[in-house]
């Protein structure tokens, strides 16, 4: 059984790009893409 919420994956993401942060916004729109697919998935 697979499950993650949608705020825990955007946390983990935000964490893994944290130190990039001159491409954080562009990552961080990656990240949000990530949640939206695992939103899709959980439903």
């Amino acid at each position: 059984m697979w499950r993650a919420s949608s705020e825990d994956v955007l946390a983990n993401c935000m964490h893994t790009v944290e130190t990039a942060s001159a491409q954080a916004q562009s990552r961080r729109r990656l990240c949000v893409d990530q949640v939206e697919s695992v939103r899709l998935f959980s439903v």
